[in-house]
């Protein structure tokens, strides 16, 4: 068989011009794209490098080269995006003490290149809280800081000492269950938080009442950290309050033994000793916080109150002066003045200050009542019942100025006083059972009156109280003469 000739060769049939020229073009493009993917993958590494370094600047302007030369490289956005977002965090942190808005929106920006950063949602959270009052918000931020990022957890201790920083803001907002809330969430999230278990205490105790929860929760504090002595102090306030005047003074003395110069640690400690009848430790204490700081007013306030139960009343008018002259609107050191000058026997002296806690607080019962004495011993009836009325009025059940209107009514006589006498005498006792003067100055009105079957009946149970009771005996025997009998 004959194979084929030349001249029955079949032609080679030719590619179109333009065809070609696609082809070349597309080797051209896939020869540029490879040069790209090369170059991008040269400043990917180079963004790495840089990184590496801490230059952040460099490796974000070496991804976005990254990123021109290969939009589609997804290792290269991702870097890129997060060196944005460490960017606006970084720049977060620098603002949050000169520009608060800036920060919050640089820490949300970062946030936007990489939502799980914990860190970013923590600053967020301490900058609306801490800086700008945003509670809600902060709460939010807070919340998301918890949840695990990518890479790992956040830092639990971190976030729950923010919890912490939340649950004081909440208490100055007065939101305390909130507080309590946020209190107790940062002690589960890190159990070994003594600030937290501190801050929960503080908020069960002072602003909840719940006490027994209250000294739990400090207990737990100092077991953490046996040397927080505003733990040993706040136990010693809710011991206190929940009247173990002993376990007060063992935990006032452990916050003095741990800070020597805790001044109200040395305050408290005074205050409780005095309430056990400590006066000694009790001035010592008082003038220890003075040392410390001269002008605590409440100090001298608590000192000139131990002096005068020491029967030191010189000192305790100047306690009581040097109250007044730091803060001359302090109502109650005015008014002890007034008692201290009152048992001196400076009865214009006492006026004089009772009147000034007065101005301050027209509604204070005891000083309406105490300057109702104090004029009736300067021989101003009148001036003196208009006190007592006036202190009724501010407090109708204060027993003593019912008693003590009750006698003056009684004492300046006639047919209604006497009545009206009756009345304030009868509600004197109901209050105040164990009040003997008044039991017996109601006897005196009884008798007074006439009635001298009921007097005799509360005279003899005033001397079932008082035997001894000079006065009560000398009026029973003069109303046990006057119906033709005898004191037994």
């Amino acid at each position: 068989m004959r194979g084929p000739t030349p001249s029955s060769k079949r032609k080679r049939r030719q590619e179109p011009t333009s065809t070609c020229k696609k082809r070349v073009i597309r080797q051209k493009e896939e020869a540029a794209a490879e040069a790209s993917k090369a170059a991008a993958t040269a400043q990917y590494n180079l963004g790495l490098a840089h990184l590496d370094k801490g230059d952040l600047d460099a490796a974000i302007s070496a991804y976005k080269r990254a990123a021109d030369f290969d939009p589609v490289h997804a290792d290269a956005h991702f870097e890129l995006g997060h060196a944005l977002g460490e960017i606006h965090f970084k720049m977060g942190r620098e603002l949050e003490s000169d520009d608060v808005d800036a920060a919050v929106t640089a820490y949300r920006r970062a946030l936007g290149f990489h939502p799980k950063n914990a860190d970013a949602h923590f600053r967020l959270g301490y900058v609306l809280s801490a800086k700008k009052g945003d509670l809600a918000a902060a709460e939010t931020s807070y919340r998301r800081a918890t949840v695990p990022a990518e890479g790992g957890a956040p830092d639990a201790d971190a976030v729950a000492k923010a919890l912490v920083r939340l649950g004081r803001k909440s208490i100055d907002a007065g939101r305390h269950e909130k507080a309590r809330a946020w209190y107790a969430d940062a002690a589960g999230l890190a159990p070994g938080l003594a600030t937290a278990h501190f801050g929960l205490g503080y908020v069960l105790g002072e602003k909840l009442g719940r006490l027994e929860d209250c000294i739990a929760a400090y207990r737990k504090a100092i077991e953490l950290d046996p040397e927080y002595a505003d733990a040993h102090l706040n136990l010693g306030v809710a011991l206190k309050a929940q009247g173990d005047l002993a376990g007060a003074v063992a935990s006032y003395r452990r916050a003095v033994e741990l800070d020597p110069k805790y001044v109200l640690a040395h305050h408290n400690l005074g205050v409780a000793l005095q309430a056990q009848g400590d006066l000694a430790g009790a001035v010592a204490s008082s003038r220890r916080a003075l040392e410390l700081e001269p002008e605590y007013t409440v100090a001298h306030l608590k000192l000139g109150a131990a002096l005068k139960a020491q029967g030191d009343l010189a000192g305790a008018v100047a306690s009581y002066r040097r109250a007044v002259e730091l803060d001359p609107k302090y109502v109650l050191a005015h008014h002890n003045l007034g008692v201290a000058l009152q048992a001196q026997g400076d009865l214009a002296g006492a006026v004089t200050s009772y009147r000034r806690a007065l101005d301050l607080n027209p509604e204070h019962a005891v000083a309406r009542n105490n300057l109702g004495i104090a004029l009736r011993a300067q021989g101003d009836l009148p001036g003196a019942e208009a006190a007592y009325r006036r202190a009724l009025e501010a407090q109708p059940d204060h027993a003593d100025a019912l008693g003590k209107l009750g006698d003056l009514l009684r004492e300046r006589g006639g047919a209604a006083r006497l009545r009206e006498a009756e009345d304030l005498l009868r509600r004197a006792v109901a209050l105040d059972p164990g009040n003997t003067n008044n039991a017996h100055n109601l006897g005196s009105v009884l008798a007074q009156k006439g009635d001298l079957e009921e007097a005799e009946r509360i005279y003899r149970k005033v001397l079932e109280a008082q035997p001894d009771d000079a006065d009560t005996l000398g009026a029973l025997g003069a109303l046990l003469r006057e119906r033709g009998g005898e004191a037994r």
